[in-house]
C-alpha cells in the first residue's frame, strides 16, 4: 500500500479548465440579460459536471479562438483550437461533439466515448414545382410524344379515307380538307367534336375508332390528373453519393476533418468527394451555399437534424434535408491532455453514465431546456415590440 497508492477519488476543489464552444444540440448557451453568455449546458456538459459532482472539482469554462472550433494539424504536430489548447497545457478537459480519430489521438487522449453520432449530407429541399406544371404529370414524355405522333397521323389518315370514299360515294367536302380533318380529329381529343356526319362507311368505321381512342385516353389523363392536383410533386433530388458524386456539387464542411475522412475511405465515390470538398470556418457561410444548392455540408445528423427544425422550418415545412445514404459514424467522447491521470479515472465513471442510460436523459432534458429557453425568448421580444409600438 506504501508503493501503489489507492485510486484518487476526490480533487478537493481544485479548478479543472474545461475548454468548449456551441455547438447544438450537444452544447447550449444559457443566454442572459443583454445577451450575455450566463452558462453553458447540454449533454457535454451534463457528462462533465457528473464528473465534477463525483471528483469533487470546479470547472472553468474556456472557449478556443473564433473560428477554429475543434482545431487542425498545422503542422509539425501542432494543432490549433480546442485540440491545440489540450496539446499546450492550456485546459484539462474539452467537450463538444468531439469526433474520436487517428489523427486527433496523435495530440490528446480520448476518454471512452459516451455516445455516437451519424455523419451525413445536407442538402436544400427542392420546392414543389408550380400547380400548372401538373397538366403535364399524367403522361410521360415518351407517352405525350406518342399521342402528338398520333394526333398528326389521324388527321391525315381520316382526310386520305374521306378522300377515297368522296370518289366513291360522295362523302362530304369538309372531310376531304386536311386542315379540317385535324380541327375534327382535335375536338375528338377533347371531347368536343365538330357537327359534320360522315356519309361513307370507311369514314364512319374510322371515326368510330378515333372516338373510342380518343375517350380511352381521355379518362386515363384526366383520371391521372386528378391525382396529381391533389398532391403536390417534388422534383427529382440527390439521395446517393453516386448521384451526389455526378452532381458535381461541393460538399462543405468545418475544417480538414471531413476532407481527410473521405480521402482515407475504401468507396470510391466517396473519395472522389474529397476532390470538391470546401472547407469553411462558420457554419454561417455554409448554410447559404446550401440553399442555393451549390453545396451540401457534411455534418452529425443531430445537428443537422436540430439546425434543420430550428432555423429552416417554418409553418412546418422545413426548406433542408437529409439525404438518404449518409457517410459514417463516429464515437463522440471528451479529449484530455497526452497521458493525462484523469482518463483513466473519468473513463470509469463515464461508463456508468453510458451503460445507466443517464447520457440519454442528458440529451433530452436539455432539448426540453433549449426549447422552454427559446419560447421565452420569443415572448420576451414579443412583449417588447408591443410595448414600443
Amino acid at each position: 500500500q506504501r508503493f501503489y497508492l489507492p485510486p484518487l477519488t476526490s480533487l478537493h476543489g481544485t479548478v479543472l479548465k474545461v475548454v468548449t464552444f456551441k455547438w447544438e444540440p450537444n452544447v447550449f448557451y444559457l443566454p442572459g440579460k443583454e445577451g450575455k453568455i450566463v452558462s453553458p449546458y447540454g449533454v457535454d456538459i451534463d457528462v462533465v459536471t457528473s464528473l465534477a459532482h463525483f471528483y469533487n472539482f470546479s470547472v472553468l469554462f474556456l472557449e478556443p479562438p473564433p473560428g477554429e472550433l475543434w482545431g487542425e494539424d498545422v503542422g509539425g504536430g501542432h494543432w490549433s483550437g480546442m485540440l491545440g489548447q489540450l496539446q499546450r497545457g492550456e485546459a484539462h478537459l474539452g467537450v463538444a461533439s468531439i469526433y474520436v480519430s487517428a489523427d486527433r489521438a496523435s495530440a490528446v487522449d480520448f476518454t471512452t466515448p459516451y455516445d455516437s453520432r451519424m455523419s451525413c449530407f445536407m442538402a436544400r429541399r427542392e420546392q414543389p414545382l408550380p400547380r400548372w406544371y401538373a397538366l403535364t404529370y399524367p403522361f410521360s414524355a415518351h407517352v405525350w410524344f406518342t399521342v402528338m405522333a398520333g394526333f398528326l397521323l389521324a388527321g391525315l389518315l381520316l382526310c386520305l379515307v374521306a378522300r377515297t370514299s368522296g370518289y366513291r360515294n360522295g362523302e362530304i367536302l369538309h372531310l376531304q380538307q386536311v386542315g379540317y380533318c385535324y380541327m375534327y380529329t382535335f375536338g375528338l381529343h377533347i371531347q368536343r367534336a365538330l357537327p359534320s356526319l360522315p356519309r361513307s362507311s370507311p369514314t364512319r368505321i374510322l371515326l368510330g375508332a378515333l372516338w373510342l381512342y380518343a375517350l380511352i385516353l381521355t379518362l386515363a389523363y384526366c383520371t391521372n390528373l386528378t391525382a396529381y392536383l391533389i398532391v403536390a410533386k417534388t422534383p427529382a433530388s440527390m439521395d446517393t453519393v453516386r448521384q451526389l458524386k455526378a452532381s458535381g456539387v461541393d460538399v462543405a464542411g468545418l475544417g480538414y476533418f471531413y476532407k481527410n475522412a473521405l480521402s482515407s475511405s475504401t468507396d470510391p465515390d466517396l473519395r472522389s468527394l474529397a476532390k470538391n470538398y470546401e472547407p469553411h470556418q462558420s457554419v454561417e457561410s455554409i448554410f447559404p451555399r446550401v440553399l442555393q444548392g451549390r453545396s451540401v455540408f457534411l455534418q452529425n445528423r443531430a445537428f443537422i437534424e436540430f439546425i434543420s427544425l430550428a432555423r429552416f422550418t417554418r409553418r412546418g415545412v422545413t426548406s433542408m434535408r437529409i439525404m438518404k445514404e449518409c457517410f459514417a459514424p463516429y464515437s463522440v467522447a471528451a479529449a484530455v491532455q497526452r497521458h493525462s491521470p484523469l482518463k483513466t479515472r473519468f473513463d470509469r465513471v463515464i461508463g456508468w453514465l453510458q451503460h445507466s442510460g443517464l447520457v440519454r436523459q442528458f440529451f433530452l432534458n436539455s432539448l426540453r431546456l433549449a426549447a422552454s429557453t427559446q419560447a421565452d425568448e420569443g415572448r420576451h421580444k414579443n412583449s417588447s415590440g408591443r410595448h414600443s409600438w
